[in-house]
């Protein structure tokens, strides 16, 4: 199997999306379920003792904070995200993806990140990008685009050999 070749370079704005896609799947989806598992036990615990006054005015909490703190907050760390982008020089930089079956290389003109298969937990395609999650919470984006005549092809042919299922 040859080398397989992709160079990109994510701007700001695809950058944020991308980044943007990955934080809601990992902590925000998970923040609802936190917050309102444990405050509806509390109302049941609090209307069974102290009657439906003191769970109303729990439940009127939880709601108010997730109407009003919950989306300032996640309008806050979006607003991080093009801050991160516009301080973070390596984000910037024209990347270079290797891949082969032994793992891929991303470099750039600061850096050379070397992977193995083994490190990559899993493989999902969003929109027009390929999302690579390896073990330690980054992510490698690889914009469709930015393959040239059949390396798309070429590539999930290797996902298939080396990540057999990551199509699911």
């Amino acid at each position: 199997m040859e080398l397989i070749i992709v160079t990109t370079q994510l701007s700001e704005s695809e950058f944020v999306k991308v980044s943007w896609h990955v934080l809601i799947n990992r902590y925000i989806r998970n923040a609802w379920f936190i917050i309102c598992v444990p405050v509806l036990f509390l109302c049941s615990i609090y209307e069974m003792v102290w009657g439906e006054d003191k769970a109303s005015s729990i439940l009127i909490f939880t709601v108010w904070i997730l109407l009003f703190v919950l989306p300032f907050r996640m309008w806050w760390l979006k607003r991080s995200l093009h801050e991160n982008y516009r301080t973070n020089f390596r984000a910037q930089e024209p990347r270079r993806f290797e891949f082969d079956e032994q793992g891929l290389v991303e470099s750039g003109t600061s850096f050379r990140i070397e992977t193995t298969w083994s490190r990559i937990r899993q493989i999902k395609r969003w929109r027009n990008y390929y999302l690579l999650y390896v073990e330690g919470g980054s992510v490698h984006a690889l914009p469709n685009g930015a393959f040239v005549e059949n390396n798309e092809q070429q590539f999930q042919q290797l996902l298939d050999r080396v990540k057999p299922g990551w199509r699911k």
